[in-house]
């Protein structure tokens, strides 16, 4: 026989498959050899006829080789071991019957805001000392107010000469000059201006006024003076303007740069009276009466006492305010052809205020200029405005250190009788603004005497210091309080706060309420059932926390986890005790759980619930955690004997027995229990291509299995937990 090298190669591959997976064939291999190589060879099976039994699917198939077998369990059966203690005698058990937690409900006491209110202590009169320099100027703000209508020329070219003069005449004393014009916004030439503004050195209406220390002031008023020419209106309203610029009603400007403490000095320079409307004939139109006298058309700011009274006490003091003029007085012969009438109103200021005047016609003015400055810098000071009405029997005065009597008191200016340039200094003091004594104060509100408080001058007095009168809401004083003492009264109206607070619609027990107030349990209050409210005598405190808690009608826990005992057994007998007064108490079983009624339910009550079970003669009954495979279990007593067990009965997972040791302490089982019941088993690999499977359950075959990739089907019908699954993979020979 010649075998071919490839047929020698299927051979050799085919036994190396069938070794590596333990086939239970015998193999027998002859060998041909030539030169020591292997050529060839025969293969001998011979197989267990079991192990070789096939479907026969195919007709062809002539034998059937074992490619792999696993052998699996069908189950898992485990060792299991109950030890019970049985259940003889009594057992006690305690309990605490409870009920549901309080349900609770809050409020918040409404707070009231804290009324505070201030008084002062009347007193026989503030004291107030001041001195006064006599005959000196330290400031002065002098406005210049110039007519600048068509007649002006030569004179505002006179006027700038002069002011060199003035100036250096002034000496020490700290100026400023500011300058204006007559002139008035019906003026095509005023742009955005009006002539009660500062003017500049380019002649318009916006510049600042000159001060002491500019070297170059003499040039600037020169300049200013000049540009501003005579180009202004002839309805001159120079009193009107300097009203405006004092009040600061300007409508571009202020008088922001005038001193409150220096002199004030208004020099007026003009040909002309200042404009007031005049009364005219309504048929003709012409004025009924002279242009210079007092109209009654005039409006505010255009009469002399308007611009006065900015001048005179008490907007400033009399002798700190002078105003001065260069203007045509009625007694001088008309110099300029269209100076139409005398300056009645300003020389009328003059008079009011003080002051005095130059001709508008001189040849120059330095020396008129010299004057004024000389009398602005020292000024003798006979009007002192005072900062109170003074007591009148409460002044001294003191001139240069001698008490005089040569003043006296109008209101708040003190003026004096007799006084000479050569004294300088005013020295007053006297009392002021008495306010009466008082023992009592009227509070705005009734107070709620709890919060009530009162300090004077810081110190709080005690109740006992003071009483109140809820009719007049005076507070009246044991000792009547210093002068000038501050007091202080704080409280809380005494009304605001709530008594009644609404619980709602809840559904409480048949026990009492309990209400606390700041956590601090109370009896002060009503409860209405009806309305469910709650009412406090007195009404708690502002922002007190109100906590009401009761109990619903459902709180009463009647259902408790009674006792089980270890064997299962069920007592013969049971009953409840009430620890402290021996009472019996109804209570039923419902499965394990003891249910108690609800009238006997009350929160904490302390029971004790005894469970009686059998005596040592009666059969004993266990309930086992599984039952045991095959009803078998192995039964063990720690007695004396040790075997005491007799009459023993299993039924699925209850086993009962009888055993009369006295010294029984606990009986142990000990049996088997199927843990685990499987019907599907993996295999090591898919079957190959021609392979098939064989099932062997306890080693008898059967057909009733199926296979899915690895996993091998046995219904758990076929199997018991104990079997033993054989399964063979085959391929078949033809």
């Amino acid at each position: 026989m010649t075998i071919t090298p490839a047929a020698l190669r299927v051979i050799n591959l085919y036994l190396r498959a069938r070794l590596a997976v333990s086939v239970r064939c015998k193999v027998t291999l002859l060998q041909l050899r030539a030169a020591g190589v292997l050529i060839g060879g025969l293969v001998l099976l011979s197989c267990n006829q079991r192990e070789a039994q096939f479907a026969g699917n195919s007709i062809d198939a002539k034998a059937a080789i074992v490619l792999s077998e696993q052998v699996f369990g069908a189950g898992v059966i485990g060792d299991h071991e109950v030890t019970y203690k049985p259940a003889f005698g009594t057992v006690r058990e305690s309990l605490a019957l409870r009920q549901k937690s309080p349900e609770l409900i809050k409020f918040r006491q409404d707070s009231r805001a804290t009324k505070t209110e201030f008084f002062t202590q009347g007193h026989p009169g503030s004291v107030t000392i001041k001195d006064y320099p006599i005959t000196s100027t330290e400031e002065l703000d002098l406005l210049v107010v110039v007519d600048n209508s068509s007649s002006m020329a030569a004179v505002q070219a006179m006027l700038a000469e002069g002011m060199r003069d003035f100036i250096d005449q002034l000496g020490d004393v700290d100026w400023r000059i500011g300058i204006i014009t007559s002139d008035n916004p019906s003026n095509p030439v005023l742009t955005h201006g009006d002539g009660c503004q500062l003017y500049g050195t380019d002649g318009l209406p916006g510049g600042q006024p000159l001060v002491k220390g500019d070297p170059d002031a003499s040039s600037k008023f020169l300049n200013t003076i000049l540009n501003i020419g005579a180009r202004g209106s002839d309805y001159e309203e120079s009193i009107l303007n300097t009203y405006k610029h004092l009040t600061g009603t300007c409508a571009y400007g202020s008088n922001q740069w005038m001193r409150p403490n220096a002199m004030l000095g208004v020099l007026f320079v003009t040909d002309e009276d200042s404009y007031c409307p005049e009364p005219v004939d309504p048929i003709t139109g012409i004025p009924t009466r002279p242009k210079d006298s007092t109209s009654e058309l005039c409006a505010v700011g255009q009469r002399p006492q308007d611009l006065a009274s900015l001048l005179l006490p008490p907007r400033r003091e009399a002798s700190s305010s002078k105003v001065y003029a260069l203007t045509w007085s009625p007694s001088d012969v008309q110099c300029y052809s269209n100076a139409q009438r005398p300056a009645n109103r300003i020389l009328e200021l003059i008079g009011l205020v003080g002051g005095f005047g130059g001709s508008i016609c001189q040849s120059n003015y330095r020396d008129t200029l010299r004057a004024i400055a000389t009398d602005a810098a020292r000024t003798v000071r006979r009007h002192f405005q005072l900062p109170h009405v003074p007591i009148p029997d409460s002044v001294v005065v003191t001139i240069d250190g001698m008490a005089t009597s040569d003043y006296r008191i109008e209101g708040s200016v003190l003026i004096l009788t007799n006084v000479s340039p050569t004294q300088t200094n005013l020295h007053i003091s006297y009392r002021h603004d008495p306010v009466p004594i008082f023992n009592s104060v009227q509070v705005a509100a009734t107070p709620d005497l709890a919060t009530l408080s009162v300090e004077v001058n810081g110190q709080p007095l005690d109740p006992n210091q003071f009483s109140f009168n809820p009719g007049t809401r005076e507070i009246s004083f044991v000792e009547t309080p210093p002068s000038y003492a501050h007091i202080v009264v704080s409280y809380k109206a005494g009304d605001g706060l709530s008594r009644r607070f609404q619980l709602g619609n809840i559904a409480k027990d048949d026990g009492p309420l309990t209400v606390t107030v700041d956590g601090v349990e109370t009896q002060d209050f009503v409860y209405d059932e009806t309305n469910q409210s709650i009412e406090f005598a007195v009404p708690p405190g502002d922002d007190r926390e109100i906590t009401v808690s009761y109990r619903g009608i459902d709180s009463k826990q009647l259902l408790y986890k009674g006792f089980v005992h270890p064997s299962g057994a069920q007592p013969r007998s049971f009953k409840a005790i009430d620890d402290v007064t021996g009472a019996a108490l109804t209570v039923t079983r419902e499965a394990d759980n003891l249910v108690f009624l609800a009238g006997d339910v009350v929160d904490g009550r302390k029971v004790t619930i005894d469970y009686s079970y059998a005596d040592r003669s009666t059969p004993l009954s266990y309930r086992l955690p599984d039952a045991p495979l095959a009803g078998e279990v192995e039964v063990s007593a720690d007695s004396s004997p040790d075997q005491c067990v007799e009459n023993v009965d299993v039924s699925q997972d209850m086993i009962s027995f009888h055993c009369n040791a006295d010294d029984l302490r606990s009986i142990t089982f000990k049996y088997k229990v199927v843990e685990e019941h499987s019907s599907v088993f993996a295999l090591a690999s898919p079957l190959p291509p021609n392979a098939f499977a064989q099932v062997f359950v306890d080693g008898v075959k059967t057909d009733k299995f199926s296979v899915t990739g690895t996993v091998v089907t046995v219904p758990l019908s076929e199997t018991k937990p104990t079997s033993t699954v054989r399964v063979l993979v085959l391929t078949r020979v033809y």
